[in-house]
């Protein structure tokens, strides 16, 4: 199940009336953002077209049959591929990818795409604004904001979505400090057609001193 980074943390100032609860936005017209594990793959349309892609999570260090890495969500079927390329991906190992995820341990987040039975790998930011290519689908707006390090909670006050005249609006979360303070701001970014993601605005939501993650 995927696990927003600094969750216990977050569990912390909810039970110490630390959150934040500013009105940075009017959220009405905003849907929620849904897990990263229910989003719908399907709706995204890949820039170059593939037989089958993946958006999986990685954790980096040695090879391990008891880690590898996790297939978060598909597009297509690996019954329609070669049993090589099944095979290749199951082995398929990274060290790096695009997310701040699992604080205070690593782990991230990358594409495996499959055209003409090779397999590309789409580990960074700007390669996943190339593979989205026009952003056209909300589910798009939402990942490439992963790919840049946000996240969201499970309540549209921490993670929601509205389609705008060029592009998407979205409410989420980002880490900004990491030692006392520990620092998670809320923003509201635009995220443009061509893949261009900026802030429009942001507040302190949480801040915990004395702790380092």
């Amino acid at each position: 199940m995927w696990r927003p980074p600094l969750l216990g943390l977050t569990r912390l100032l909810l039970a110490s009336g630390m959150l934040g609860c500013g009105s940075l936005v009017d959220l009405e017209d905003f849907d929620p953002i849904p897990p990263l594990s229910d989003l719908d793959l399907t709706a995204v349309n890949p820039a170059l077209p593939c037989e089958y892609w993946e958006l999986r999570e990685g954790f980096g260090g040695p090879p391990d049959p008891d880690s590898r890495d996790r297939v978060i969500g598909r597009s297509g079927s690996r019954q329609e591929l070669d049993l090589e390329v099944v095979a290749a991906l199951d082995t398929l190992h990274l060290q790096h990818g695009v997310g701040n995820r699992c604080l205070p341990g690593y782990c991230f987040l990358y594409i495996a795409s499959v055209r003409e039975s090779e397999i590309e790998v789409w580990s960074s930011a700007a390669a996943w604004a190339v593979f989205f290519g026009v952003i056209d689908r909300p589910e798009e707006a939402v990942l490439l904001a992963a790919a840049h390090d946000y996240y969201w909670g499970g309540a549209k006050e921490t993670g929601a979505i509205k389609a705008v005249a060029d592009g998407y609006e979205l409410v989420v979360l980002k880490t900004v400090r990491f030692c006392d303070s520990v620092q998670v701001d809320r923003f509201v970014l635009h995220v443009s057609a061509s893949g261009a993601v900026t802030v429009k605005d942001s507040e302190v939501w949480s801040k915990e001193g004395g702790v380092c993650i």
